[in-house]
């Protein structure tokens, strides 16, 4: 057993932070390079990786993506955030839209 190599991948960090959806400014264009499926406590949700940071996409549209991840093409296409809507009592939505580059 290499305990080296094992411990190396143990205390590796992940130099990328974890960015809110809604804490990102209003329409700036962020490149997607990567889109994957992740199964969180709250059930599968999209995590799209920039170049700076990563950031979970609201649970509503994994469905929808689902299907898009396998034809994705890096850089070709970017997300912006269009802000937050009041949606009656429940908790705001977060908006967003996905854009050519």
């Amino acid at each position: 057993m290499n305990l080296q190599e094992i411990n190396a991948v143990c205390s590796k960090v992940d130099a990328k932070p974890l960015e809110k959806l809604k804490d990102l400014p209003i329409g700036v264009v962020y490149p997607i390079l990567k889109l994957k499926i992740i199964n969180g406590h709250y059930g599968e949700s999209i995590l799209v990786e920039t170049e700076d940071f990563k950031v979970f996409l609201p649970r509503r549209v994994t469905e929808v993506f689902r299907s898009l991840i396998a034809n994705f093409t890096p850089a070709k296409y970017g997300f912006r955030s269009l802000g937050i809507q009041e949606i009656g009592h429940f908790s705001p939505s977060t908006k967003f839209e996905i854009v050519e580059i």
